[in-house]
Parts: C-alpha cells; sequence; structure tokens
C-alpha cells in the first residue's frame, strides 16, 4: 500500500491573466483539467511574425503586469483584462487604443488575444523548428549537454519544438508550475547576493516545506501525486527555467546573479511542472500532501529519461553541424523579413512650396495598425542607383482617430551632390520628384516613444489635468498636429499650449485648420514668425516676430505643472530642453521627437555617454547612448532585425563581428571565442564602434 505524507501547506496563490505579464496574489483558485481557471487566458501575438510572443522575444513584457476586470469563472469566458505599465499608469483591453499603447511600450507592433481554438494559430513561424531552436529559447550555452531537455517526454519535444506554447493554451509545456520554499532557500543560500523572490519565477502556487531541510525536494516528486484541498495534481518533470526569471519585473530589479543561480546552483530547473487530474480548489493555507509511485513505476520512468537524453544529444549534434541553406533574396523579401509591409501612395497634397503630405494605405486589403499620435512610421525607398533601400523615419501628421490612412509631411531638403545615403535630402527629394498617386512604397511602424498618451489611460497626466504644451520648430509641427487633433477628437480635459515657431505664413503648415482649432476652449495658440513678409498680418497669421525660446514659454505657459513635448532641431530642442530643466521643470515632464540619429538631449545636461555606432551591412548609423539599452536593443530600433535567443548571453545566437572599436559586456557572458566576436544582447559600446551587421 503507497503510503500519503504531509509535505507541507499552501502559502502564495497568483493568477496570471496574460502570458508573460506579471499577475497578482490571490486567496483561493479553481483548477481544471486545462489548468488554474483564467490563467494566461490572454497573449500578446506579434503582427508581423503573426505569431504568438513572449517575454524571451520581448523581455519588457516582465515589467508589464495584468489583473481582470471581473473575475474568471470558465475557461470559456475569459474576461477584459486590464494591463499596468510600470509608471502606474493602466488602459483595458476593451479600449482601441490599448494594443497601440502596449506596442509602443514594448517597441513592437502586437496586439492582445485571446485563446483560439485554431491549432495553426499556435505554430511556430520566425524559427525552423528543431531542438537547436528549443536549445536557443532555452538559453543554453552550445557546449551544454541535453540533460534538462530529456526530462520531457518525446510528445512534448515535438510539441515545442513546433509550437509557440501547446495547442489551445497559453503556457509554455504544463498547465501547473509550483515551488517549495525549500528551493527557495537553497538558491538563496548558494547564491546570499542574489535577489531571489518567489514573484521571479510566477508560480502557480508555492508550497511551504515547513521544517525540511533545503533543497530542490520537488525533484524528488516527480511521477507522483499532490493532494491539495479538493484538487489532486500530477507532479510531471521538473521546469526548465531560462534567464527570464533575472529580468526586471514590478517592484523587482533586474538581477544577472539570478541567472548564474538559475544556471550554476539549479542546473536550470527551478521548481516543477503538473498536469490536474481531479478537479477541484486550491486555497491559501491548505494542507498539501504526497503520494508517491511505486519503485517499479520510477525505474520505468528513469530508464524513459536515460533513453531520451541518449536520442536527443544525437539527433542535436546532427542538426548544430548541418549547414545553413544560402538563399539569395530578393529586396523585396529581405525588406519583407525586417518587418516592412507593402503599401501604396493614394494621394498626395501640396502643403506649402517645400512640403508635401503623402497618404499611404497598404496593398491587397491588409489591415492598418492603429497608432497613437505623435508616433512615426520608417519608410524603406529604393532609390536609383542606391546598393540597398534607404530608410527614414517619418512622423505621421495625422490625429490617430483618423487612422484609415496614415499621413506624413515630409519637407524637401537640398540634398548635396554624390551625397551618401544617409546623407540628408537624398530621401525627401526622392518623395517629391518621384514618387506619385498609386506607387508602391514600403513602411514600417508604427513605433516610437514620442506620443500623447491616451485619454482612456489612467494616469497622473490625466487624472490630475496636467496642462500640455506642444513645442514646435519648422517641420517639427507634424507630430504636434496630430497630438493637437487626437486631443480635440477626443475632446480632452485639460489645458493645451500650441506653440510653433517657422519662417513666415508661406510655411505655416495646417495654417487654416490651426485657426479653427484655437477657437476652442481649452487651446492656447502661439505662432512665432522669424521672417515675417510685408503680406503677413501680425494678430492674425502670427502673434510675434521672434524665434520660440525659453523666455516666451514661460511667459505662455503660466505653470510647471505641464507636461511638455518638443520637436524640431537637434539645436531647438537642445536649448529649449536646458531652459526648461533651468526653469525647474522635471526631466521626467520633457518629453521630445529621437530617432537615434543625434544625441539625446540629457547628453548635454548630465553629460552622459554618447558613442557613434555602424552597422556596416545594413549602412545604417545611429547614436548609442547611456539609456539605450544593449547593442541588440538599438539596432532593433534602427529597423535590423538580428537572430537572437536568450537575450542575456548565454545561446550565442546573436554573435556578431566587431569590426572596430571597443564594446564592454554583462559580468554573466562567458570568454566568447574570438577577440572580435560580442554579443548584442549583452554588449554596450565603450567607444565609437562598427558591427558587421
Amino acid at each position: 500500500m503507497i503510503m500519503k505524507k504531509k509535505i507541507g501547506e499552501i502559502s502564495g496563490v497568483w493568477s496570471y491573466p496574460v502570458k508573460s505579464m506579471a499577475g497578482h496574489e490571490v486567496s483561493c483558485a479553481s483548477y481544471n483539467k486545462l489548468g488554474m481557471i483564467g490563467d494566461r487566458g490572454w497573449s500578446l501575438r506579434d503582427r508581423f511574425l503573426d505569431e504568438i510572443v513572449g517575454a524571451k522575444r520581448l523581455g519588457n513584457i516582465m515589467q508589464l503586469r495584468a489583473e481582470y476586470c471581473t473575475e474568471a469563472k470558465h475557461q470559456n469566458d475569459i474576461p477584459a483584462v486590464r494591463i499596468f505599465f510600470p509608471d502606474g499608469s493602466s488602459i483595458t483591453s476593451e479600449n482601441p487604443e490599448a494594443q497601440p499603447l502596449i506596442s509602443a511600450y514594448l517597441g513592437r507592433q502586437v496586439e492582445l488575444r485571446q485563446l483560439e481554438d485554431n491549432k495553426k494559430y499556435y505554430q511556430k513561424h520566425s524559427m525552423q523548428p528543431n531542438l537547436a531552436a528549443l536549445r536557443h529559447e532555452l538559453g543554453m550555452l552550445p557546449n551544454d549537454n541535453m540533460e534538462n531537455l530529456g526530462s520531457f517526454p518525446l510528445s512534448m519535444l515535438v510539441k515545442l519544438g513546433k509550437y509557440v506554447t501547446p495547442p489551445f493554451t497559453h503556457y509554455d509545456a504544463y498547465p501547473i508550475h509550483f515551488l517549495t520554499s525549500a528551493t527557495l532557500a537553497w538558491l538563496q543560500q548558494n547564491n546570499p547576493e542574489a535577489q531571489i523572490d518567489i514573484r521571479r519565477f510566477r508560480p502557480n502556487f508555492l508550497v511551504d516545506t515547513l521544517s525540511q531541510a533545503p533543497g530542490f525536494v520537488e525533484k524528488q516528486w516527480s511521477g507522483g501525486y499532490l493532494e491539495i484541498g479538493s484538487a489532486v495534481i500530477k507532479v510531471e518533470c521538473p521546469t526548465i527555467r531560462c534567464s527570464m526569471p533575472s529580468q526586471a519585473q514590478p517592484e523587482l530589479k533586474k538581477d544577472n546573479k539570478v541567472a548564474t543561480a538559475i544556471r550554476l546552483t539549479a542546473k536550470q530547473f527551478v521548481g516543477s511542472y503538473g498536469t490536474v487530474i481531479e478537479e477541484g480548489d486550491i486555497l491559501v493555507g491548505d494542507s498539501v500532501r504526497y503520494r508517491p509511485v511505486s519503485k517499479l513505476v520510477r525505474a520505468t520512468a528513469r530508464l524513459q529519461k536515460n533513453v531520451r537524453k541518449s536520442l536527443l544529444t544525437t539527433a542535436l549534434a546532427v542538426l548544430e553541424k548541418k549547414p545553413k541553406e544560402q538563399l539569395t533574396a530578393s529586396v523585396e523579401d529581405k525588406l519583407l523579413k525586417q518587418g516592412f509591409t507593402r503599401f501604396k501612395v493614394f494621394k498626395t497634397v501640396c502643403e506649402s512650396q517645400t512640403v508635401t503630405s503623402f497618404y499611404l494605405t497598404p496593398q491587397s486589403g491588409a489591415e492598418l495598425i492603429p497608432y497613437l499620435s505623435g508616433q512615426h512610421i520608417m519608410l524603406a525607398l529604393n532609390i536609383p542607383n542606391e546598393n540597398m533601400p534607404v530608410v527614414r523615419a517619418y512622423s505621421l501628421s495625422l490625429g490617430s482617430s483618423q487612422s484609415n490612412s496614415y499621413r506624413i509631411s515630409v519637407k524637401r531638403e537640398k540634398a548635396p551632390e554624390n551625397c551618401h545615403p544617409n546623407a540628408a535630402g537624398k530621401a525627401s527629394n526622392y518623395l517629391h520628384d518621384q514618387i506619385h498617386k498609386n506607387d508602391p512604397i514600403y513602411v514600417k511602424g508604427p513605433a516610437g516613444q514620442f506620443y500623447l498618451p491616451p485619454k482612456a489611460l489612467l494616469s497622473p497626466q490625466i487624472t490630475n489635468n496636467k496642462s500640455v504644451a506642444l513645442i514646435s520648430m519648422g517641420i517639427g509641427i507634424t507630430p504636434m498636429f496630430s497630438m493637437l487633433e487626437q486631443a480635440i477628437q477626443n475632446k480632452y480635459d485639460q489645458k493645451f499650449y500650441f506653440i510653433h515657431g517657422t519662417q513666415g505664413k508661406s510655411s505655416h503648415l495646417f495654417k487654416d485648420q490651426l485657426n479653427v482649432y484655437a477657437e476652442i476652449e481649452n487651446v492656447k495658440m502661439h505662432t512665432s514668425y522669424s521672417q515675417p513678409n510685408v503680406t503677413d498680418i501680425l494678430g492674425i497669421d502670427y502673434h510675434d516676430h521672434s524665434r520660440i525660446n525659453i523666455e516666451l514659454i514661460r511667459e505662455i505657459i503660466p505653470s510647471l505643472d505641464t507636461s511638455f513635448y518638443l520637436c524640431g532641431t537637434q539645436t531647438f530642442m537642445r536649448e529649449i530642453y536646458a531652459g526648461l530643466i533651468d526653469w525647474g521643470v522635471n526631466k521626467d515632464d520633457i518629453h521630445y521627437e529621437y530617432f537615434k540619429k543625434a544625441k539625446p538631449l540629457e547628453i548635454t545636461q548630465s553629460k552622459a555617454l554618447s558613442y557613434d555606432v555602424f552597422f556596416k551591412r545594413s549602412d545604417v548609423k545611429a547614436i548609442w547612448s547611456s539609456g539605450s539599452g544593449s547593442l541588440l536593443d538599438l539596432a532593433e530600433e534602427c529597423g535590423i532585425s538580428p537572430e537572437y535567443g536568450c537575450r542575456y548571453g548565454a545561446c550565442e545566437a546573436c554573435s556578431a563581428n566587431l569590426i572596430s572599436g571597443q564594446v564592454d559586456h554583462d559580468e554573466n557572458v562567458a570568454q566568447l571565442k574570438t577577440s572580435n566576436s560580442i554579443l548584442l544582447c549583452s554588449a554596450r559600446p565603450s567607444s565609437d564602434i562598427e558591427i558587421e551587421l
């Protein structure tokens, strides 16, 4: 007779409404054969890859938190969720602006989706389904053996190779993941400087093992059963953990020592997976009893595991030595792979002698991705006599509620002869001279952190009615006009100051529409002409003959309790930024447009580090600064799509050649194969650099 024994009690239960986002602690949860009811009822789907995406691909998903708006009572009736951002602001999934807001935060176009009943929905498209790809996802080093993967049955490995998540679910492998207090204590004891916190591991429940000695006790329970309240959980196998628990999460900072603890102390096993054998409720305080399996069953399981390990080691060796196919892709194929979509120009409008607006719609009936007012798109232009497409970022100049098309308003810049593809004027002159109605054009985005927060966003900016100042010069008016239009169309309550500087009436963009908006009660308009014409009428066309400066801004705006948005030349923005800081404005209340091709304004103030980065193969120049993150982050923001796996320096999938300059790597990165090899995910420049990418 197999005896049951009490091994502890439940000390915590957690709900996770959205895959890879933090959840919240609850006192009780109901479980059925699919797992905890409501667990990961939602996920994010990458619009470009057409694939479910988690923290292994977009690490900052882990800094978001989700709660259901109402209680999840049935697996097939998932409620709406509220998404919380690190600054405390939040928005519900029912609001149409939630998805562009989440996309802006993540820097990747995603959409919130519920569970689907179509098996194809869960397939992987971005990586070839094989064990090598799975190894990258787990953050394993190239010389690591296959012991960890051998814990899974072959049927599960086939699923994990083919699908992002097992079909009809949003969990990684099995419906239940749990930890014990003994395992946490064991990790902390062996890694005293690491911040070992249960919230990092996102379990469904925590078993307090009471007086048991520290150690990975749940590993010994594999194959057995946990009887908790009215539920029975079968312990399947230890949970394989990658680097994700070490990343920044709500109320938890990034801690690479946690990644070291997972890899070296735990050998990547932390907690265990389980399946529900008998449905029921699990409450905090419930006793946990363990029912083991027979010695024969255990012996059989060990034998099967050893066979799997041998087969997997051989299979992976063959897959990793197999040469990759070399394909010659067309320019269009390369652009599509980088996330660009084929659009067409359906209308052009001459706004001034130097500015033309282009209205863009996707071809073949594709969906127009919603955006936030102030954001930009990227164009890839096949300019004659250039070796590769010229990529440029342009702000969207229509309020986002008019999103039946994208509109960009482009100023013709004077192009020097024989200029470099990235020189000013090359792209704008091509657009003005050679792009006409119905011409194809490649678009990526929308993107950018420069936007007006949606009215439905619960945040201090909105609830406190903090006034908003939109300050621009020249063509910098384009995102500001989009923001003001959005605020008026959606009837924002706070005061808006629209301060714009230009040469004169002939260059005053959107003047007629702005005159209409100036009549609205909560809008104060001020326009400065630096070179007014004799026909320009003071008091009607403009308010003063000057350039925008901080003294003028302080005369117009009475309170520091204002959110400031800046767009114009780098010199203009630097001067205004410095003036606002000297005035006493909090730097968190100053927002500006920044396309990674100029130094951030903060660098002028704080002397923070910044270096030039040249991605040679992509022919893209950018500036890395202290706030740019890793070189992988910088490359992605510049429209480049390098390969990567773990995103913390273990799998080496993002390896690249450093042509010149120097970089520093995170402390957890092992010795690299050659002196010029770098890992994009973990490297930051320590000088100007050039990369073969």
